[in-house]
């Protein structure tokens, strides 16, 4: 890699971010801007039409995500930066070896600080034994999930989740133990968020945790383990089993 001038691709689907980005890249001495997209089929083409070797990727492109875009690219020989206003990607982000999680909004100064560091660690950061460090952070802390409530970001235990309930715009998350929290998203954003962590869509308005089901009785119901009951139709029901089937092989 050339430090002197590091070939940076700008993912962005938001205009003015895009607009802001462009004129950070273009006022660092370490960065050159080789090309944008601002949605996941433009993307593609650009990854493998440009080659860069650093990538500035929003993580909330339309209604589609980056990390679908990551797992249609089968060569990555480049670096990655998140740029996203959801903080509860972090952990799922640390899964595809991101170099930095910049959280918007940020000024130039924290962009520039994050660049001068990446600089100065890109030729080494990615070797064996970081590899494994970031997979072993993962793999531990994978149930730790940020939850954003609209004032805060809260770190919840998934393991602790029994379901989440949709109340409209919004989702609120019930516990094994502690009182419920309303998340600042609606049910849709959390099943993509956390469909590969053991939640499951029951119905219209529920997602719960595979882990945390005491039973699943004939009349399409689910007992929770805190003794809730929680309707699931014919077709879920048939999805469910075979997806429990499947991970107790």
């Amino acid at each position: 890699m050339n430090l002197n001038k590091i070939r940076t691709l700008i993912v962005e689907d938001d205009k003015k971010t895009l607009e802001y980005l462009r004129k950070l890249v273009h006022q660092h001495d370490h960065l050159l801007l080789i090309d944008e997209a601002t949605d996941k089929n433009s993307a593609l083409q650009k990854f493998s039409s440009v080659r860069p070797e650093l990538v500035l990727l929003d993580i909330q492109l339309g209604q589609e995500n980056a990390f679908d875009l990551l797992d249609e690219i089968s060569t990555k020989s480049f670096h990655l930066i998140f740029v996203t206003g959801h903080s509860e990607y972090l952990i799922r982000a640390l899964e595809y070896y991101a170099f930095y999680f910049l959280t918007k909004p940020f000024d130039k100064e924290k962009f520039n600080k994050v660049i001068n560091a990446f600089v100065q660690t890109a030729n080494r950061f990615y070797d064996q034994s970081k590899l494994e460090y970031l997979s072993s952070f993962v793999k531990n802390q994978d149930s730790q999930f940020f939850l954003n409530t609209g004032l805060d970001f809260l770190t919840i235990d998934l393991n602790n989740v029994l379901y989440c309930n949709s109340e409209g715009n919004f989702t609120k998350f019930y516990f094994k133990e502690g009182r419920p929290i309303l998340g600042s998203n609606n049910l849709k954003f959390y099943e993509n968020l956390l469909y590969k962590k053991g939640f499951f869509r029951a119905n219209r308005f529920h997602l719960i945790s595979i882990k945390n089901i005491e039973a699943i009785l004939k009349k399409e119901t689910l007992v929770m383990k805190g003794g809730e009951k929680i309707s699931i139709s014919k077709r879920n029901k048939s999805k469910l089993k075979e997806l429990i089937t499947t991970l107790n092989e």
